[in-house]
């Protein structure tokens, strides 16, 4: 299977584009709060903010390019509903990388229609992956991607699926 990886973080306007590309485009995004993490009151705080949006919130040691060790304990993944008026509090975050603890959560991902996958990042080893193909046309504008072949196994993970 192949997905595209960003080669790069991404900043300032061309951010603010994907991010609002995203917004109009997908039907839900998430982000992750890991129980072994100490978060800041900034983090809690942003949790808040984001509290509108919330369609439902799990307990689970798997979401998009995670997949917890058995005995590493369990997160809780809050999913929200895109709207583009959710562009003013994705953008307190200052770069798609600088989604992790302390002082946000982590790993934000974005879903279609269908409740699948189309982007996933682990922001603290500053990974990002474009998993729907239709997408790679307009998030190539913001980014340089790189093809990357992965396994069956690997590509469960990254999709966050069984």
């Amino acid at each position: 299977m192949k997905f595209h990886v960003f080669t790069t973080d991404l900043t300032g306007e061309a951010y603010r584009r994907f991010l609002t590309v995203m917004l109009e485009g997908q039907a839900e995004f998430s982000l992750v709060w890991r129980d072994q993490l100490d978060f800041s009151a900034s983090a809690w705080a942003y949790r808040e903010r984001l509290a509108p949006f919330e369609i439902s919130s799990s307990r689970t040691p798997r979401w998009p390019g995670t997949l917890l060790l058995e005995g590493a304990g369990v997160a809780t993944v809050n999913r929200y509903a895109c709207a583009v008026t959710a562009l003013d509090v994705l953008t307190q975050c200052p770069s798609l990388f600088s989604w992790h603890c302390p002082a946000f959560p982590e790993d934000l991902a974005f879903y279609d229609a269908n409740g699948e996958a189309s982007f996933a990042s682990i922001a603290h080893e500053k990974e990002a992956w474009v998993l729907s193909p239709s997408l790679l046309p307009t998030v190539s504008t913001f980014v340089r991607l790189a093809p990357e072949d992965v396994d069956d196994e690997s590509a469960r993970i990254i999709r966050g699926t069984p």
